[in-house]
């Protein structure tokens, strides 16, 4: 969040203000909410392991990863990609 507020060259609260305006979430839900998104298309279009995946779109561990991919969710990375290609 820091470093997206550094590029917009505003601090990190003004940034905040500003995302919760446009997208209603703040910097830091609009942040995970893409990385999940990304995420996902990953497990469903790629062969990439789900550590893969979480370091590709920005976890610094597959346990962290897993946590939030599964609060936003509701399963777990393997389980949404065998959800979604029993879809196919």
């Amino acid at each position: 969040i820091v470093q997206m507020a550094e590029v917009a060259n505003m601090s990190h609260y003004q940034l905040d203000r500003r995302m919760k305006l446009a997208f209603g979430l703040t910097a830091g839900k609009w942040l995970i909410k893409t990385r999940i998104s990304q995420a996902s298309q990953k497990l469903l279009e790629t062969e990439l392991s789900v550590l893969d995946i979480a370091f590709a779109v920005g976890y610094s561990d597959q346990s962290a990863f897993t946590k939030q991919f599964k609060k936003v969710t509701g399963v777990s990375p393997l389980k949404f990609k065998r959800i979604h290609q029993g879809n196919k």
